[in-house]
């Protein structure tokens, strides 16, 4: 619990917040980027145009698994009758239509599949027709990225749909993205993603195979905020990306003053109607080692650093004195 005075002194770093937030200056605490990042950063090819040529009578090529879903792009040409050749999205029933041949379910099936479909309904008309299927895009395969990257929005699934692949295919992350508050959108459900640990840490588990349809979200890291008050160089609002704990705060407010009461940080979450209040001994941590009360902060937190008792008791003594010093020399 904390003493009369330490709550007088919390109360009112509270109530000033509002005028101390009206003069402080915001800062970005950003932890080292890990190489990975620089790797999402590079540009990813779009995903090979997949061609389904005449094959034999022994069949479907093996490498001939894509299948196609509904808004790809699909081009189907005949060889030496460009009339019979067409190039059309795939509509939400799954087909497309094709001169001659007429309407033909794609859905499901792979382009070599397609090619000896068309070849089928062909044959009563052409002798030997020899047909070209291509997959120009793959609509059916969109991912939505939103939020802090270099190119917002749709983003076509290539073989590799991994997060990151996803992101670097989006033009990478700017600098205002937040790490810790990324989140993967699938069916109406939203989970968290940690980027942090997937590039600070190399935690593969965070680079998740995406499906179509699905959202990516990267928030804006100057949404996440923490504030720091009292006995620092200089008290501001600091912008939080990453994992950011109390002492990375202070340091960004340059640092303890000599009056800091160092063994009695507070850290405030929940606001001021019903806070919760956490006790740092910042001694412990710097001299001992203790990270364990280093804490993580959180948006929204504030940060207080009281005065010593004796640095209290001073700017006591200076204001007694500079009410009693004039009166020490007047004179009726």
């Amino acid at each position: 619990m904390m003493d009369v005075k330490g709550r007088w002194a919390l109360g009112a770093a509270l109530v000033a917040t509002g005028v101390a937030l009206a003069g402080c200056a915001t800062t970005t605490v950003e932890p080292p980027a890990a190489e990975a990042l620089a790797a999402v950063a590079e540009t990813t090819p779009e995903p090979p145009v997949l061609v389904a040529e005449p094959v034999s009578s022994a069949g479907i090529a093996a490498t001939d698994t894509y299948r196609i879903g509904i808004d790809d792009d699909i081009e189907v040409s005949v060889y030496g009758f460009d009339g019979l050749s067409v190039r059309q999205v795939v509509r939400p029933d799954g087909r497309i239509e094709i001169p001659v041949a007429g309407e033909i379910e794609t859905l499901g099936l792979t382009p070599g599949e397609l090619r000896e479909q068309v070849a089928r309904r062909l044959a009563g008309s052409f002798a030997n027709p020899r047909i070209t299927v291509v997959i120009r895009d793959y609509g059916s395969r969109r991912v939505n990225v939103i939020g802090q990257v270099q190119r917002p929005g749709s983003v076509t699934l290539g073989a590799d749909r991994s997060l990151l692949r996803t992101l670097a295919a989006a033009g990478g992350l700017t600098d205002r993205a937040d790490l810790r508050g990324a989140l993967l959108v699938r069916e109406g459900a939203a989970q968290p993603v940690g980027l942090d640990k997937l590039l600070e840490k190399g935690d593969l588990t965070q680079n998740v195979a995406l499906q179509p349809n699905d959202t990516v979200i990267i928030p804006d890291v100057t949404d996440r905020k923490a504030i720091v008050l009292g006995e620092v160089a200089a008290p501001q609002v600091v912008s939080l990306k990453g994992d950011v704990s109390v002492l990375e705060v202070v340091a960004s407010a340059q640092g303890f003053k000599r009056s800091s009461a160092k063994s009695r940080v507070r850290v405030v979450r929940g606001g001021v109607v019903d806070p919760q209040v956490f006790k740092i001994d910042a001694d412990d941590v710097i001299g001992n080692g203790d990270v364990a009360q280093n804490m993580l902060l959180q948006d929204g937190d504030i940060v207080y650093v009281p005065k010593t008792v004796w640095a209290t008791v001073i700017d006591t003594l200076s204001d007694v004195t500079h009410l009693v010093q004039p009166a020490l020399f007047w004179t009726p």
